[in-house]
């Protein structure tokens, strides 16, 4: 796994760097997955045909995300509360990619989601869907 966030020669603006969930540590090998929080994406829109680009949602979550993560907590200012402290700080959450998606097959895309799913909670994690 990679560190997404603290390199201190590095700005950390939103425009810099892989854009993981909250700026949050790369996993690629499942194997090698060590956090408490799994987060994935399903860049998918079978099932909105006439409509498409929900496939990129959880691509511009992603992004968006990045103007969050990089202080090592999210601050409410209208419950004066700081969120996320301890699983930022600590590298809990951990971004593992995209399920692999086969357009136009829903159930093979279906049944790579639930291998994923299953293969985080087999390590231990809590899965976090970012769908499309």
């Amino acid at each position: 796994m990679s560190d997404n966030r603290d390199t201190p020669s590095r700005l950390n603006y939103p425009f810099v760097g892989i854009p993981s969930f909250l700026r949050s540590k790369i996993c690629t090998d499942l194997d090698q997955l060590d956090g408490d929080i799994a987060v994935f994406g399903i860049p998918h829109d079978e099932g909105s045909p006439f409509l498409t680009g929900s496939r990129m949602g959880p691509r511009s979550i992603r992004e968006h995300s990045l103007r969050f993560g990089a202080e090592g907590s999210i601050y409410d200012p209208e419950t004066r509360t700081q969120y996320l402290s301890e699983e930022l700080g600590q590298g809990l959450i951990v971004d593992v990619g995209d399920v692999d998606v086969w357009p136009t097959e829903v159930r093979t895309t279906f049944k790579n989601a639930t291998d994923m799913t299953r293969q985080i909670l087999a390590k231990g994690a809590f899965p976090v869907m970012l769908g499309g």
